[in-house]
């Protein structure tokens, strides 16, 4: 593609480095020079934190936070810190097999899009008026969503109620309320998500979605 906007991937992480390292360097190898990586440390101890230093690529900027503040608030941050025209928000959970920036990146170029991701999926929880919002197909799965700098302050960013789960929900109801259209699934790029591999054993994890929906029902519930 070419004048491919500058890009700014933020990838979170807590208390597990050997996934983040890998999805660290798997998106190098398959990457231009020019992409701008960004790590978020949420609060992870700091033996973790010393591994991840020691061991994290030096082009890589890695932003820390004091104590654990949640997904949301990472996201943020490396929003705050990032310089890209385009901001990709990327689980670290991942593994690049190949190039798939640029692909994810079309639609918002040609104006097809505001936001971008790989993949639909369905969200039960929606109350019934919203179902009638979202396109068909659902909506798009959070572990890797893409966006410009603008759309992203035009949306005021990840909603920081919620600490683990329903912010992007939160921040993809937003977009269709401005552009119905806006939401677009590019299928078959060489990146594979693990699955939860980053909370899977986080004892917390049943209480947190509890409380996040909670949340998002308090904002959403109500038919305008």
């Amino acid at each position: 593609m070419d004048n491919l906007p500058s890009v700014s991937v933020i990838i979170p992480q807590h208390g597990r480095p050997k996934l983040t390292l890998q999805a660290v360097s798997s998106l190098l190898r398959h990457s231009t020079g020019g992409t701008e990586i960004i790590v978020v440390d949420d609060g992870s101890p700091s033996d973790v934190l010393r591994s991840l230093q020691s061991q994290l690529d030096p082009s890589a900027l890695l932003v820390r936070s004091n104590r654990r503040r949640g997904v949301t608030v990472s996201w943020n941050l490396g929003a705050a810190a990032a310089t890209g025209d385009i901001l990709v928000f990327l689980n670290n959970d991942t593994i690049s097999h190949g190039p798939w920036i640029e692909q994810l990146l079309a639609p918002l170029q040609n104006g097809q899009a505001r936001i971008t991701g790989v993949e639909w999926r369905a969200e039960l929880s929606l109350p019934v008026h919203w179902q009638r919002v979202i396109p068909a197909s659902g909506l798009l799965a959070g572990w890797c969503l893409a966006m410009t700098r603008n759309t992203f302050h035009e949306l005021g960013g990840f909603d920081e109620r919620y600490r683990l789960y329903f912010s992007d929900t939160d921040l993809q109801l937003q977009a269709l309320a401005r552009w119905p259209n806006g939401l677009f699934a590019v299928a078959g790029l060489p990146l594979e998500h693990l699955g939860h591999a980053s909370t899977r054993h986080w004892l917390r994890r049943g209480k947190e979605w509890q409380a996040d929906h909670q949340k998002f029902l308090a904002k959403y519930g109500k038919e305008p």
